[in-house]
């Protein structure tokens, strides 16, 4: 009798760690699936982020290369009304 109690009690321990594997797997597979959508967004967004800073550099050369130009160039000075006196 105690034998047949104890074999119950080992076959609903099974059968409740069997429930909780499955359980806690299907946990496991979701957050594995939202870190691999995480890891691919990171990438993404990396790779924008570069982009970007590629783009910023190109707009900064250009524009430091037009300020140079403009800076070069021989521009009038600003003179009183009437006069040739700088202001």
């Amino acid at each position: 009798m105690n034998d047949t109690l104890s074999l119950n009690k080992l076959e609903k321990i099974i059968e409740l760690e069997a429930t909780l594997r499955e359980e806690y797997q299907q946990k496991l597979d979701k957050k594995d699936a939202l870190i691999s959508a995480l890891t691919e967004d990171k990438a993404t967004l990396e790779r924008k982020v570069g982009e970007l800073e590629q783009t910023v550099a190109t707009q900064l050369k250009n524009h430091h290369r037009g300020f140079s130009q403009v800076a070069g160039q021989a521009s009038p000075r600003a003179t009183k009304p009437g006069t040739s006196q700088p202001l």
